[in-house]
Order: C-alpha cells, then sequence, then structure tokens
C-alpha cells in the first residue's frame, strides 16, 4: 500500500510534450544579439536605404494623416503606436547633447526631423520597418531581447556620427519615426537613427 502511495505522488515516468520539448530546444538555442545583427546588416539596413523619402512622408502626413498611416506607417499592435521608416537629405540646423535638428529639402519651416541620440528605448527600431513578427520567435521575452539589441546596435553605429555633426553640415539619414495614433499634423518628428552619412 506505501508503495502505490509513493508511486502516485512521485510517478516513476513523466510524459512531456514533444511540442514543449522542441520549444524549449529552440528558445535555449536562440541567440538575440547574433539575429539581431544579421538582421541589421541583412534586412534592416537595404529596407531602410530604400525607405521613402521623410519630405513626402511628413507632407503626406500633414495633409491627410490617416491616408499617410495607411501608406506608410507600420504598427505592431491594436492601438499601439505607428512607425514610418524614412529616408533623405538635409542640412544640421542646431545641435546639442541630446538632439540633432536636421532641415529637409525643400527648406520649408515644417520640413524639419530632429533625429535623437543615444540611449534608445523601446521597440520602435525593431518594429518600424515591418520585417519581424513575434510569432516568428520561440517567446516574447526573445523578442523582446531582439529590441534590445537592436536598440544598442543603433546607438554604437550611428549615435556617435550624428553627434559629431556641425552645423551646417549635409547629411543623408535613414531611421524610423514613431509616432501616436492621434498625432496632430503639425508635431516635430523624431527620429531614431539607422544610417547617418556626413557629406
Amino acid at each position: 500500500m506505501t508503495l502505490v502511495v509513493v508511486c502516485l505522488i512521485f510517478p516513476p515516468v513523466r510524459f512531456v510534450s514533444l511540442k514543449k520539448t522542441h520549444s524549449l530546444a529552440v528558445s535555449t538555442a536562440f541567440q538575440p544579439a547574433v539575429f539581431a545583427s544579421e538582421f541589421w546588416s541583412k534586412q534592416l539596413l537595404p529596407a531602410a536605404r530604400n525607405a521613402p523619402d521623410a519630405v513626402l512622408v511628413i507632407q503626406a502626413f500633414q495633409k491627410e494623416s490617416a491616408a499617410a498611416k495607411s501608406k506608410y506607417g507600420k504598427t505592431s499592435g491594436l492601438g499601439g503606436p505607428v512607425y514610418y521608416l524614412v529616408s533623405g537629405d538635409g542640412k544640421v540646423a542646431a545641435k546639442d547633447t541630446h538632439t540633432v535638428t536636421i532641415q529637409l529639402q525643400p527648406p520649408l519651416q515644417a520640413n524639419r526631423i530632429v533625429i535623437d541620440l543615444a540611449p534608445t528605448f523601446g521597440n520602435a527600431v525593431r518594429d518600424g520597418s515591418g520585417l519581424l513578427n513575434v510569432s516568428d520567435f520561440p517567446n516574447s521575452l526573445a523578442f523582446n531581447h531582439v529590441a534590445e539589441s537592436l536598440n544598442s546596435m543603433a546607438d554604437q553605429c550611428v549615435g556617435k556620427i550624428a553627434a559629431d555633426s556641425k552645423i551646417g553640415s549635409v547629411v543623408h539619414f535613414a531611421g524610423v519615426v514613431e509616432s501616436s495614433q492621434d498625432a496632430s499634423p503639425g508635431e516635430i518628428w523624431h527620429l531614431i537613427p539607422l544610417l547617418v552619412e556626413v557629406q
């Protein structure tokens, strides 16, 4: 009788789902930093280099924000922020320890974009291109670690270049703008840079 009780409490055989075992194995093998590095070079930078012109996107947003969001925006969830992957050229009009303001061409007053310098937080770099989906990853934690790795790469790769640019310098840039669903047409666009080339 004692043996029966012990076996019921501590069964000699444990059944584990093959699906769960495979998931754990994939989760253990997944390396966010390695994935982020490959994604950055092979997918994100090419997408950034071919991103829509920032002036066109801004002017479309000012004219009809809903249409601009539909055409150019990316969202990662219902009611979440809207991301715009854009590129462009302009001159450094102002700078401080946190930002570099770019006067875009044509030089209309509203055609300005502010490059935010390091540190980068949030999911804009990961979600701004629309190329990644949480369902493609072992779990949401791995997905979040990828965001952290991409943010670090943005800070290390282009933050210093943006910070070292001089007022009046001509720059080519590409990056992600994060906007709210109900943003006003006249808002100042802040860019997380993925690419900054000082001419």
